[in-house]
């Protein structure tokens, strides 16, 4: 199999419209591949798994609650980022009637509750920590969706480029949390908010 074999195609079929099947749809986009599927849920999971192991080591000195809330978020934001890289979900979340600033900006926002759970349970009171993190969330998601699109990746790039900066000197993430603001903004900046060509494989 030639491996840069592929072929563009927006056409998404119709997604199924009852039971367990319509979620995946509509969450992953219809019409994944098995390969695409297994990567996305298998990182969420192995990504969860292990966060779950390190968070319960004695040495970082975490309760139940911050434990569960690391191990959440892990899979949660690792399955976002591998899911919203697939090109089943670039044509499903970039297809013709969500090419607008409203449906773009109606994904990022509800994730306030990702920050949200962070300072609940590490930084508890510390709603600047909060308020920075989102604020930089929807304010550099505004900047992407407002940029023409053939300049859309080099801003998200630009903006991602910041919330590593802003993660090493404006932070000081705890062991075990280094993470977090790295893989929030791939997820959200980079994963899913960057238009691309949907390849699919070329039927044999």
């Amino acid at each position: 199999m030639n491996p840069e074999a592929g072929k563009i195609d927006w056409q998404y079929p119709a997604p199924r419209k009852k039971g367990f099947g319509a979620f995946i749809d509509r969450l992953v986009g219809p019409g994944a591949t098995p390969a695409e599927l297994w990567l996305q849920f298998g990182f969420a999971v192995a990504a969860g798994l292990t966060m779950l192991y390190f968070g319960l080591q004695p040495e970082l000195g975490w309760n139940g609650w911050q434990v569960a809330v690391a191990a959440y978020l892990v899979f949660d934001i690792c399955g976002g980022i591998a899911t919203n890289a697939t090109n089943a979900a670039k044509r499903w979340w970039h297809r013709k009637e969500r090419q607008n600033f409203k449906s773009h900006m109606k994904f990022i926002l509800p994730h306030f509750y990702m920050p949200l759970f962070i300072m609940l349970a590490f930084f508890p009171g510390q709603w600047d920590l909060f308020a920075i993190i989102y604020g930089y969330l929807v304010l550099g998601a505004i900047g992407i969706a407002q940029t023409p699109l053939y300049l859309r990746r080099p801003v998200a790039f630009i903006l991602y480029t910041g919330a590593l900066v802003m993660n090493a000197y404006l932070f000081e993430m705890p062991l075990g949390l280094e993470w977090f603001i790295p893989l929030l903004y791939l997820k959200l900046f980079m994963a899913h908010l960057i238009r691309e060509a949907p390849y699919r494989p070329i039927d044999k």
